[in-house]
């Protein structure tokens, strides 16, 4: 472990426009996949009674674990954490319909009411690709699994070096701002190759309060997509795609992306790369190769025009991630500080 900074990109570019990835139902919606069915009823019982979180529509914050391919038999990564409601305790049997050769159960007791998380163990052999509705228990919540060809798909956590994502690392974020604007926050990341989304392997991560975000590096530049996001004003965005970085890009490189938010309002980030290779210093400690991305986010209103709303840095230290990164609201024309975030410490493994 290491001391240091680090903020995953996502967590600050989204910091005045989102409010978290609750609702994630991205395998359903993951690029070229399609779906393959209409989700079959489970099975429930036991002693206890109980809800499944987003019932009759799609699970609340699903954890899809493991990589599924065709032919291949499921084991013990092959796994769903989905979030329940219990209202009485007791056993519990639930169990998904078998859905292309496939099924999943979870058996147990609950000792507590109220929200908590199961996790069922997926079984048998997939037959096809393509993505494939569940339903957990009777009357319960949809999930969606993503079936590859044969071939595993793979990601080299470390060929983009400025954004390793591999599976266990961890850090813990401290924020320098005032507190009771961000107050110190910890996140635990546990990565996986999960899916594909316009033919391009994605890696998955949770997030602490940000749910599961897809992320995918391919030459130099670091893409991430999420899904079903909640604007602040309370617009559910289905999709948001974002390029946080070019690294191989050289000094001077600007690209753009934009957020429709409805109602004809977008939001818009305009990206730059301001240095390159150069030394940068977080917490006492010296990242001798690093690069540093500004971001200029405004909002383009109808018959209003576009307002400017925040600036902020990004810094990605070789081998690390990012390492340091602020941000100002400008809104009101004089800029105040919303956000430092710093890596504190790290461990990639």
């Amino acid at each position: 472990m290491r001391r240091l900074v680090k903020i995953l990109p996502v967590l600050i570019v989204f910091a005045l426009l989102l409010n978290s990835c609750e609702k994630d139902t991205s395998l359903e919606n993951a690029g070229n996949s399609q779906q393959n069915n209409t989700a079959q009823p489970g099975t429930s019982s036991g002693t206890s009674l109980f809800v499944m979180a987003g019932a009759p529509d799609n699970c609340l914050t699903p954890s899809i674990n493991g990589v599924y391919h065709a032919g291949t038999a499921l084991d013990g990564t092959n796994t769903v954490t989905l979030l329940i409601n219990v209202t009485t305790i007791g056993t519990y049997n639930i169990a998904t319909a078998t859905t292309n050769g496939i099924y999943f159960s979870a058996t147990g007791t609950f000792t507590t009411t109220g929200i908590q998380s199961v996790t069922f163990q997926g079984q048998g052999i997939p037959i096809a690709t393509g993505t494939y509705n569940f339903m957990a228990g009777a009357n319960g919540c949809v999930f969606a699994v993503v079936v590859q060809s044969g071939g595993a798909v793979t990601v080299d956590c470390k060929s983009c070096s400025y954004v390793p994502m591999c599976d266990g690392s961890s850090y813990t974020y401290i924020d320098t701002t005032a507190s009771g604007v961000n107050p110190p926050s910890v996140s635990n990341l546990t990565f996986l190759i999960d899916t594909t989304i316009d033919g391009a392997a994605y890696k998955k991560f949770s997030s602490s309060g940000n749910g599961n975000i897809y992320y995918n590096c391919l030459a130099g530049v670091s893409t991430i997509v999420t899904f079903n996001s909640t604007s602040m004003g309370g617009v559910s965005v289905a999709r948001i795609d974002q390029t946080l970085l070019k690294a191989n890009s050289p000094v001077g490189t600007t690209w753009q992306n934009s957020i429709n938010l409805g109602s004809g309002i977008t939001a818009q980030y305009d990206w730059s790369i301001v240095a390159k290779g150069i030394p940068h210093t977080v917490l006492g400690i010296s990242f001798p190769d690093v690069i540093q991305v500004h971001l200029s986010m405004s909002t383009i209103v109808p018959l209003v025009g576009t307002i400017p709303s925040a600036e902020g840095d990004y810094y990605y230290a070789k081998n690390v991630g990012l390492v340091d990164n602020e941000l100002y609201d400008i809104s009101s024309g004089i800029p105040v500080l919303q956000l430092h975030r710093v890596l504190q410490i790290y461990s990639i493994p």
